[in-house]
């Protein structure tokens, strides 16, 4: 009996750790993308064109996370959420349609 509840208990250890993983990569994905959504609207105020340079500033943001997220997995979804959230926010202020070209520049880049 004290078996099962040991390995019942680790079960849910392993869960919970798993899920606050989960947790971490949507937190940082968000993050990212609002950050980057923040700075390429700045940008986009100074000269339309210079919303580019976000493009490096996100592939900053991209490298850094991975530092921080150790699975690939988790990885995929964080760019794949920041991306879309940055494509949205470029979108929705600014009407540039870049929705296609954010997650799979980013997602090359990872297997890259």
């Amino acid at each position: 009996m004290n078996d099962d509840d040991s390995t019942t208990s680790s079960k849910q250890k392993k869960s919970f750790e798993k899920f606050r993983l989960f947790l971490r990569s949507l937190a940082i994905g968000l993050l990212e993308g609002a950050l980057s959504g923040l700075i390429a609207y700045l940008l986009t105020l100074i000269h339309f064109y210079a919303f580019f340079g976000i493009f490096f500033i996100w592939f900053i943001f991209g490298w850094g996370s991975t530092f921080i997220i150790k699975t690939r997995t988790l990885e995929i979804l964080t760019v794949v959420l920041s991306a879309s959230l940055l494509a949205l926010l470029l979108y929705y202020f600014e009407g540039i349609p870049i929705w296609f070209g954010l997650p799979v520049g980013g997602l090359s880049l990872l297997i890259w």
